[in-house]
C-alpha cells in the first residue's frame, strides 16, 4: 500500500510540472507572436534547421528582431532607408563619415550646391560648391574665373594669359593669350609700331605681319615711298615729296619748314589764314601785310613812292631774298589774282611785262593812311624783281595825284 502511494504522488507530482510547463510555452507564444504546434504545444520552427523563435517576431517564416531589423523595423516588413538604421524600434538616418544630415538626407557640405558649408545654404545659378564648402563661380569649358568673372584669357584684353595681366593701350591679347601691337586700318604693325606701308621709307609697300617678304623695302637716301608702296625720286632737288605732291618746304604754306620723308615731325607746319611761310617758317605781319602764294606780301602803311627793300623795312621785316621764288610767285594771273583777293580788292589784274610792278597798285590819289588802288599790276618780266628791290614807278613821289604803292614780298 506504501509504495501505491509513493507512485501516485509522483504521478500526481509530474503532471503538475508538464501542465506547468505547458502555461509557460503559451504565455511566451503569446508574447513574441510565435505560432505554436497544435498537437505539442511547442513554438514552430521559423526555420528549416528548426530553431525556434523564442525571443523576436515571427515575420512569414523568418524570426526577427523588430528591435534592431531595418527590413523589418518596429513592425513586420517595416523597412528603413538606404541610410537609415533600426535603433530601438524606429528608422533613424545615420550619415557616413564627412556626410550631414541636411532634411533627412546625408549631405557632404563641402561639395553640396543646396547645402553648401552649412544645412540649407545654397549656391546662385552659374555657381558651384568649390569642396571646401564655399560657392565658386562656374566657367564653361575654356573660360577661367577671374575675379569672380568667367573670361577667355586668350583675348581678353584685361586678363591675357593670365588673370590681372592687362594689354597696355594701343595693344589687345591676340588670341594666343599675348598681347599685341593692335593698328588702325590701313596700318601694319612693325618693329613694335603701327606705320603706313604706302609712305614709310623702312617698311615701303609692308604687309601682313611685316616680316621676310612682307617686311616692304627701306628706300635709299634720296627716295621717298610714295602713295603705292614703292620707293622713288618724284621731285626736283630742293623739293620734297609732301602729301601726294612736290613742295617747296621754305615756302609751302601746307608743308613749311618740313624735311625728310615729310611725314610726322617731318611734315613741317600748316600755316594759317594770315600767315605765309618765309623760309620754312609760318609768318605773320601788320594788316598791310597779306599771305598769298606761300609769300607775305607787304605795302608801306603811311607812305607812297617807295621801292620794296625801304616797303619791307617799314613794317619791320626784311625784302625775300629769292628773286626767282618771288617772280614766280606773282607772274600767272592766277597767282596775281590770289595775291589782289588777299587784300579784298577782288580779281581784276592787270598783267604786262611790267619793270617795277611786281607788285604795284594803280596809280591815282592815294592818301597817307590809305589803302591800295585797284587793279593790282603784275610782271612777266623775270629781271622785275632784281630792278624793283631799289626801284619803283613813281619813286619818291608822296602820297597824292598820280601816287603808287609797291606791294612787296616780305620776311
Amino acid at each position: 500500500m506504501l509504495r501505491a502511494m509513493l507512485r501516485n504522488s509522483r504521478r500526481t507530482t509530474l503532471l503538475r510540472s508538464l501542465a506547468w510547463l505547458s502555461l509557460v510555452a503559451v504565455a511566451v507564444s503569446c508574447a513574441t507572436g510565435a505560432r505554436l504546434d497544435d498537437a505539442t504545444g511547442t513554438s514552430l520552427s521559423a526555420t528549416t534547421g528548426g530553431s525556434s523563435c523564442l525571443t523576436g517576431l515571427l515575420c512569414g517564416e523568418e524570426c526577427v528582431d523588430t528591435a534592431t531589423d531595418r527590413d523589418h523595423c518596429g513592425a513586420c516588413d517595416a523597412a528603413c532607408g538606404a541610410s537609415e538604421f533600426c535603433v530601438a524600434g524606429k528608422c533613424t538616418l545615420v550619415c557616413e563619415k564627412d556626410f550631414t544630415e541636411c532634411d533627412g538626407a546625408c549631405v557632404a557640405l563641402g561639395s553640396d550646391a543646396s547645402n553648401c558649408g552649412a544645412c540649407g545654404t545654397a549656391c546662385e545659378p552659374g555657381f558651384v560648391c568649390d569642396g571646401k564648402g564655399s560657392c565658386a563661380l562656374s566657367c564653361q569649358a575654356e573660360l577661367s574665373d577671374c575675379s569672380g568673372k568667367c573670361v577667355e584669357l586668350s583675348t581678353n584684353n584685361q586678363n591675357c594669359g593670365v588673370c590681372g595681366l592687362a594689354c597696355e593701350p594701343g595693344f589687345v591679347c591676340n588670341g594666343m593669350g599675348s598681347c599685341a601691337l593692335s593698328c588702325q586700318s590701313g596700318l601694319v604693325a612693325c618693329d613694335g609700331k603701327c606705320i603706313d606701308p604706302t609712305t614709310d621709307e623702312q617698311h615701303c609697300g609692308a604687309s601682313s605681319n611685316c616680316l621676310g617678304p612682307n617686311a616692304g623695302s627701306a628706300c635709299v637716301a634720296g627716295e621717298f615711298c610714295i602713295g603705292a608702296g614703292v620707293c622713288d625720286a618724284p621731285c626736283p632737288a630742293g623739293q620734297l615729296f609732301c602729301g601726294a605732291q612736290c613742295v617747296e618746304p621754305m615756302s609751302s604754306n601746307l608743308f613749311c619748314g618740313a624735311s625728310g620723308n615729310c611725314q610726322g615731325m617731318n611734315a613741317g607746319k600748316l600755316c594759317v589764314p594770315g600767315e605765309a611761310c618765309l623760309g620754312g617758317i609760318c609768318q605773320t605781319g601788320p594788316s598791310s601785310c597779306k599771305a598769298a602764294n606761300g609769300l607775305l606780301w607787304c605795302f608801306h602803311p603811311t607812305e607812297c613812292g617807295h621801292a620794296c627793300t625801304s616797303t619791307c623795312a617799314a613794317v619791320g621785316k626784311t625784302l625775300y631774298a629769292d628773286k626767282v621764288g618771288w617772280f614766280q610767285a606773282q607772274d600767272t594771273v592766277a597767282e596775281c589774282q590770289a595775291i589782289s583777293v588777299a587784300f579784298g580788292m577782288g580779281t581784276a589784274v592787270a598783267m604786262n611785262g611790267f619793270t617795277y610792278a611786281c607788285l604795284e597798285d594803280s596809280g591815282g590819289a592815294h592818301t597817307g593812311n590809305g589803302g591800295l588802288l585797284g587793279p593790282i599790276l603784275c610782271s612777266t618780266e623775270s629781271a622785275c624783281p632784281q630792278d624793283h628791290a631799289f626801284n619803283a614807278d613813281q619813286l619818291g613821289l608822296p602820297c597824292g595825284a598820280n601816287s603808287r604803292r609797291s606791294i612787296c614780298p616780305c620776311q
